[in-house]
């Protein structure tokens, strides 16, 4: 049976909720939120087909296009007919739901709340534990919590475009008069697609899906006291000379997450060695991982305030670390702390069943290419080989393989 006009509307329901999600490898876990079988064919094609530059057909919801049924006799469509006609509904509501209930009347939003494992209406469990590793609170009204000042996140950029033998005029390149520790100086290489010899080794776990980002360094940051461990913060990954982004689809994509969300990172040094990283993102526009959590659900989620309209993404939710290595950091992310109890929080239980579609544990190397002293590393080198060939390949151009955001006041 061809796809009927119903089932057309509940692909763009389907849309609508999808267009919360920033990767199409999301969308079993999508699928899992509803208590029906709504036809995974569509809502598989919906989402692969709003991800730019990713093909059904290379993605992991590729098999949910295989598990469409051809029905044969009038009563079974009829039966399907009515199936589309209740998962429409629900499709519908939910989708009103995370546009914070936008045309729902309060008695309508609460009936349909009720049907979800997330209602904020239900009793709270105590709030799982807070975050000590973070600097201290700002003392200066037009500060964020660990930086950097609100006009300067307010302000514009341009795109300036660099060949990596450039990299040091592009970016800034701290050294020992930064006050930065060694293994904070220089420039960085962050090797999310394994292509570094430390990537391919097979005793390293490397598992990672890939993004746009490609170097950084600790440049515009500071070392400031914390409440539990000192700390290097601000690093904008929105604006200014400390994080590169290829100069092509993915680099742009990549940015436009990070300006959207206004994404900031803190690095904490513990005392056993390891780095905490915690990020700040606006509540109008935040992300934990590649999911867009609604102000709603944030608020029941009670994120930690970072001032002016930030929060803080808690560790427990996604914990990301450095943990240092010879040849430089491991740079690792768990997805959900297993240890954090869902039950009673329908917030939280919702978050947690949208994450469990992500890896639950990434790793890729953070390897420096450009030391304190300005010199070349043996990983240049290597980044040199890689460039390269992405070059031959026409994954970058030629001229201007990168590019960083620079401030516009």
């Amino acid at each position: 049976m061809e796809v009927s006009v119903v089932a057309a509307a509940a692909a763009a329901a389907a849309t609508a909720v999808a267009s919360s999600l920033r990767t199409a490898a999301l969308a079993a876990a999508l699928v899992s939120l509803f208590d029906g079988h709504l036809q995974q064919s569509v809502l598989a094609t919906q989402v692969c087909g709003a991800h730019e530059g990713t093909s059904c057909e290379d993605d992991s919801t590729s098999s949910l296009l295989q598990t469409r049924v051809q029905p044969t006799e009038q009563q079974q469509q009829q039966k399907e007919e009515e199936h589309y006609q209740h998962e429409f509904g629900l499709l519908q509501q939910l989708s009103e739901m995370l546009s914070h209930g936008g045309g729902m009347s309060e008695t309508e939003r609460a009936a349909v709340e009720d049907r979800w494992p997330f209602n904020p209406r239900k009793p709270q469990p105590e709030e799982p534990v807070r975050d000590t590793q973070l600097p201290d609170a700002p003392g200066a009204d037009d500060e964020l919590w660990g930086g950097p000042s609100v006009a300067y996140s307010n302000e514009g950029y341009t795109k300036e475009t660099f060949n990596l033998e450039d990299v040091t005029k592009a970016m800034t390149c701290p050294g020992n008069e930064s006050g930065l520790p060694e293994d904070f100086q220089g420039i960085w290489w962050m090797d999310q697609f394994g292509a570094s010899s430390v990537g391919k080794d097979p005793d390293y776990p490397y598992a990672m899906v890939g993004l746009g980002e490609t170097l950084m360094s600790f440049g515009g940051a500071k070392m400031v006291k914390g409440n539990d461990a000192t700390c290097i913060t601000p690093v904008t990954l929105y604006h200014g000379r400390e994080w590169a982004f290829y100069n092509n689809g993915a680099g742009m994509d990549a940015f436009n997450a990070h300006d959207s969300s206004k994404n900031t990172l803190t690095f904490c040094l513990n005392n056993d060695g390891t780095v905490q990283i915690r990020a700040k993102e606006l509540r109008s526009n935040f992300f934990v991982g590649p999911i867009k959590i609604p102000s709603h659900l944030l608020d029941s989620l009670k994120f930690e305030d970072a001032g002016h309209d930030y929060l803080w993404q808690p560790s427990w939710l996604m914990d990301m670390k450095m943990v240092k290595q010879p040849w430089g950091w491991d740079r690792v992310t768990t997805v959900v702390d297993k240890g954090v109890h869902t039950s009673g929080n329908p917030a939280l239980t919702m978050l947690v069943s949208l994450l469990s579609g992500l890896m639950p544990e990434s790793h890729y190397p953070l390897l420096q290419i450009i030391d304190g002293q300005g010199q070349k590393t043996k990983y240049y080198h290597e980044l040199e080989a890689v460039m390269a060939d992405q070059v031959k390949n026409k994954k970058v151009p030629a001229d201007g393989q990168y590019f960083v955001p620079v401030p516009v006041a």
